[in-house]
This record gives structure tokens, sequence and C-alpha cells, in this order.
């Protein structure tokens, strides 16, 4: 006896063909077997048996009441979302206040999954209750979520079964598994939503609504994280290594700037090198924002005159970063009349600011040039010279040169790529010749007047640029900072006053913020001592080190005393900069976290206070 067997869902098909001895009634149970294990087979097609078994028992774990009949629901829930739109929203309104008023008690948690593949997210009531969103937040996504809701491309029915026969096959303990089996196939094949079991609402309480998780990620993730993470952390200290803001080029008008473009340079409000009053109007807004942010904290109040010792403001003796500091505490204590800390005469550099050579022996220069000709890769220092040439290209392109005074002269009209020279000379800063020194000069001056030029183009000498070519521009000063300041022997040499100076205010149990203003290089070499993961900054044409920008270490205390630590850069966005964009907590800086290579953060992102005491040592 032949027999062909062939089933199908959809375009999937699942053919057997069989010859027996065997009577027709024995046939029929082989049969249904076969039929059995087929459609099984062609079901666990469209689901993913692991994450359907992690996702039963995750939730029996986790509420080891659960019957049938709850895991049921987390999974319809996870196919059909709320279910249904909602066409009048006063009504679902009255119904949530309706329901905050009856809660008798609170989940012990905010927020979870639906089913295996989290389409939707159940949001706990508690989250409105401990104030981390509103109910006027939680109904809104709630509702959006609602209407918008589309067919599943999965049959519920089907969905049930693979998910009934995954519990099954590894043997999953459920509750009331024999006794709901029947009444939850029948439920699916009408595609009827269940309550919770009575045993469940007995044991969890559960009040929630169910929210698409695009939404939830968009709107209340953010801010129940938040909260969340404010419950269980209390903000202690915040040390702050800051660059100084915009400045004017180092170099004056009338220097080789001038003679490599036949343009003229940006008439700035500023002495060379001094800060801008761009540059005091934009420190003195994220100052503000660092008083809103420090105030919501409650490291701080409103108008605060801080007590003595309990907040330093310290700064090289330059004028551009004095005047930073300066016009950074009037953003942040506007009423304190704060007195900037310098040690030396007005534009003197201050040693614990100074990145310079202190020991030169030649194992140090080698291992230096080593490392330096290292990012040129196989070529060394020609090798960096080389990865320049189209940002070289451009930036002659912009600056014209070959109709400046330096090209007509027979001086220059092209930087070269192949001229790179290293100078390592104790009590001096590390040193870089060749084309790449003025193009670095010529670039820097570009992007500040970009940063400083309300119209672009005239920013550009004519030329539309895009981001990327202005990032372009910019990286020549990333390239020329990093051969500087990030070598590891040289960062470690160059960064040890400052680096003592910040474990000193990390350890001062009196201070809860210091403010140290220095310099790009400060910031570069410091993070390269301290071993973090190479980073490229989003939102600003400055991918390592943007102008004003701000290393901020932050001390947490957790519930139970336990101190942990916190690093990001925090800055002004390119677009922020240019568009004068007032901060509050409502429109921030960027805030970019900071990675530290070999150590691990908790859940939270945080690391454990006593291990970057540890790598601030080892690197002293």
């Amino acid at each position: 006896m032949f027999f062909r067997v062939i089933l199908g869902f959809g375009e999937k098909k699942c053919t057997f063909v069989i010859y027996s001895k065997k009577n027709a009634h024995s046939m029929k149970k082989l049969l249904l077997v076969i039929l059995l294990s087929c459609s099984l087979g062609l079901l666990g097609q469209n689901i993913d048996t692991q994450s359907v078994r992690a996702s039963i028992e995750r939730q029996m774990k986790n509420y080891p009441k659960s019957t049938l009949q709850d895991i049921y629901k987390s999974f319809y829930q996870d196919h059909f979302g709320p279910g249904h739109m909602i066409s009048d929203p006063g009504s679902a309104w009255d119904y949530l206040m309706d329901e905050l008023g009856e809660m008798i008690d609170t989940s012990s948690v905010y927020y979870e999954p639906t089913g295996n593949e989290g389409r939707f997210v159940r949001v706990y009531l508690s989250a409105v209750t401990d104030s981390l969103i509103t109910a006027d937040q939680l109904l809104d996504a709630f509702v959006c979520s609602a209407n918008m809701v589309k067919k599943p491309e999965m049959d519920w029915e089907a969905e049930w079964k693979a998910i009934v026969g995954v519990i099954k096959k590894y043997g999953i303990r459920v509750n009331g598994f024999k006794t709901d089996a029947p009444l939850l196939n029948k439920a699916s094949r009408n595609q009827q939503a269940v309550h919770h079991s009575q045993a469940y609402n007995d044991a969890y309480h559960p009040h929630y609504r169910i929210v698409e998780r695009g939404v939830f990620e968009k709107e209340l993730m953010p801010l129940i994280t938040s909260g969340d993470f404010h419950k269980r952390y209390t903000l202690k200290q915040v040390v702050v290594l800051s660059r100084h803001n915009i400045r004017s080029p180092l170099s004056g008008r009338n220097s080789t700037l001038r003679r490599i473009t036949p343009h003229e340079w940006y008439q700035w409000s500023s002495a060379p090198s001094e800060l801008s009053l761009r540059g005091g109007a934009l420190e003195t807004m994220m100052g503000q924002y660092f008083r809103k942010w420090l105030v919501s904290e409650g490291l701080m109040e409103e108008n605060e005159i801080p007590a003595e010792g309990t907040m330093r403001f310290y700064a090289n003796s330059k004028q551009r970063t004095i005047a930073t500091a300066q016009y950074f505490s009037s953003g942040m204590l506007p009423v304190a009349n704060v007195r900037v800390e310098h040690h030396c005469e007005i534009d003197k550099m201050d040693p614990v600011f100074h990145p310079k050579i202190t020991d030169d022996n030649e194992d140090f220069k080698m291992l230096t040039r080593q490392q330096i000709a290292a990012m040129g890769g196989e070529k060394g220092l020609v090798g960096i010279g080389e990865k320049m040439t189209e940002n070289y290209k451009l930036l002659e392109q912009v600056l014209d040169m070959e109709q400046s005074a330096a090209c007509i002269e027979g001086d220059t009209c092209h930087f070269q790529t192949d001229d790179v020279r290293v100078y390592l000379i104790k009590d001096r800063e590390p040193g870089i010749g060749g084309a790449l020194r003025l193009a670095c000069q010529a670039a820097d001056a570009l992007v500040l007047q970009y940063y400083e030029e309300p119209d672009a183009v005239k920013a550009a000498f004519g030329d539309t640029l895009s981001w990327e070519e202005w990032a372009s521009i910019s990286a020549i000063k990333d390239w020329y900072g990093d051969m500087l300041f990030t070598a590891p022997a040289v960062a470690c040499q160059v960064a040890r006053p400052l680096l003592q100076t910040m474990l000193e205010e990390l350890q001062n149990d009196e201070r809860k913020f210091t403010f140290l203003c220095g310099h790009d290089s400060n910031i570069g070499s410091v993070l390269a001592a301290l071993d973090v993961e190479d980073y490229s900054l989003p939102q600003t044409i400055e991918k390592k080190t943007p102008i004003g920008c701000k290393l901020v270490i932050e001390k947490w205390v957790d519930t139970d005393g336990k101190p942990f630590v916190a690093l990001n850069l925090v800055y002004q966005s390119t677009e922020q900069m240019r568009n004068m964009t007032l901060l509050d907590l409502e429109n921030p800086p960027v805030v970019f976290p900071i990675q530290l290579k070999g150590l691990n953060t908790n859940d939270d992102g945080l690391y454990p206070y006593e291990s970057l005491v540890k790598r601030f040592v080892e690197k002293l």
C-alpha cells in the first residue's frame, strides 16, 4: 500500500511517500504521527524555538506562579499588541486613573518585553507612581501603539501550537498545563485574548500598559532608565578637565597664514591666541547647563555660594584658559563671584598644564619615534603624510594656495607628504616639523573661522563645503595632535602633573566640584595615558577634542555607599556652536561616554571607583 502525504502552510510543504503492508487502521495512526511531526517542523520554520524557550523559562523564573494562561497572554500580546485601536482617549484616561487609584502594590520592575520577539513592552504603572514618567506620557504612548498595530504575518493558532510544542519538547514545567491547554487551543483558533490567571493576579498584582517597542524606546525608556538610575545612585563629586573655548588663531594675520592664501582671514574680536567674544558667550552657556544639571542631581543649590574648599576653579595661566574658567564659573555660579586660581604670570605656562618632555634619554626617544611611526603603518612617518594626501588637497583648494604669495614667490604651493619630522627636546613640548605643521596651523585657523563666521561660505573663502569636507580639514589637526601627545610613552610623561592633580581632587572628600582648564593637548594626553578605547565623536567636525570640550569624571555612590565613576566627554555640537544654541536639560550638549581599556563597567555603565584610582596610580 502506497501513500503520498503532502502538508503545506503557505509556500512551505512537507512531503512523505510511504509504503506499508499494515492495515488501514494502523496506517491512520502512523499518518497522525507523521502529520503532527511535519506540522511542528513547518511551524518551527517560522518561530525561533530557542528564543521561545528562553522567554518561557524567564517568565517561570521571574513569576513562578505563572500558569499556561499567563504564558499565552505574554505571547498573545507580543503577537497582537494592545489588540485594537483606541477611538476614545478620554475613556482610556479615566480607566488609567481608576487603576492607578486602586493599585495595592507596585511591580519590582518598570518594564519588560512581551513574548520572545519583544515587539511590545509591558510598561508597569509603578513607573508613574514612582514619578519616572507621567500618566499623560504613558497614555500617549499606549494610544499611539494601539493605533499603529499592523496585522501579524504569522497565524496566531499556528504560532501558539508551535509554542506549546516547544514547552513539550524541552519539558518546561508550567503550572496548569494539562487543564489549560485545551481551552487555550480553542482560544487561539478564535484569536481570543485572555486575562491573567487568578494565581498570577493574587501573587503579583499586575498593572501595566502595552506599548510598541519603537515608541517605548523613543518616548519612555530614556525617562524610566534615568529615573531608575537615580533611585539607586547619588552624585557625590564631579571633576572636569576642560579645553578653552573659541580663541583667535595662535598666529597673527601678518604671519605665514597670510602668505599661504590670497584671501583675507576673519577679523577677530580678540588678539592672537586669546578667547573670542563668542567663545566667552558659549562657555557661559555651558556653565549654565552644568548649573542646571548639578542642581537637578542635588549636588548644589540654584544660586549656590559654595563653602570654602567645596569647589575649585583652576586654570593654566594663559588668557584663553583663565577667561574660559571665568566665563564658565559665571554661568554655573552667577552670584558667587568666583576667583579663578592660576599660578604664573599671565601667558606663562603653568607646569601642571605644560605638556613638556621631562626625560629625553635615548631609550625614550627611540620608543617614542617607533610609536609615532607606527601610526603611519609600514611606511612610518611617510605613511602619515600620505594618509593626509586628500585632506591636503582639499585644504589647498579652499586656501587657493596656488594663487598665494608663498606660491608666487617660489616658497610653497602645496603641502608635502614626505617631510614629517619629530622633535623630542627636554623641557619643551613634543614637536612636529614639515608641511604637517603648517597644514595644522591653516586647518586650525580655518576651523576657528568656521565657528566664528556666521556665513559658512564666507568662512570657507567662497567655497561651499559639506559637513564631511569640514571634518576632513579638521582631521589634519586631529592627526597632528595624536602624533604629538597620544603615543603612550609621551602621554604618560607629559600628562603626569595633571594626572596627579586630578587624582588628588578625586580623593579630596571635601571637594564636590573641580574645574581644571587647559588645552586640547591636556585632554588628549590624559586620555591616552589612561588607556581609553579609540573613539570618534559625533555631531562635531573635530573628532577628538573639540574646542571647549570637557572630560567629566562623575563619582556616584550607590545605596550601599559603594562609589562608582563615569567618564564622559561633554561638548557643544558644531551646530550648537555656530547657532549659539542655549543649553539646558531639554537641549543639552553632547555627552559621549569614554571607555577604558581593560576595565569592565557594571550593568549601569559605571566603573568601580577603586579601578579608576588604580589606573591613575599605575600611570603615575
